[in-house]
């Protein structure tokens, strides 16, 4: 099964944040808690890829460092960001 990201992106009416990471990256669990307390206040849809099952898809999107998140508004992408981030600052960039 072959995961269509950008198929999800586009289809969205809310802002997407895309996280690349693996069930074995620490950062990216912490991450991944921090972004499900975020959607609690803010409408956003989420898609957790991981790499080691979605390996052709980490490639696709250029994923070197875990964890990456791609952050995207109207199926066009806003910002990158390559390891952990501070829940404001994804805040800001739902907010905006």
């Amino acid at each position: 099964m072959e995961l269509d990201v950008m198929s999800f992106v586009e289809n969205s009416a809310n802002p997407v944040v895309v996280k690349f990471g693996g069930e074995w990256c620490a950062p990216c669990k912490q991450v991944g808690a921090m972004l499900e307390d975020l959607k609690t206040k803010h409408y956003f849809d989420l898609l957790e890829v991981d790499v080691g099952t979605y390996a052709s898809v980490a490639n696709r999107f250029s994923v070197s460092t875990l964890p990456t998140l791609l952050v995207y508004r109207k199926g066009e992408p806003v910002k990158r960001f390559e390891g952990v981030v501070s829940a404001q600052t994804i805040e800001r960039l739902l907010t905006a």
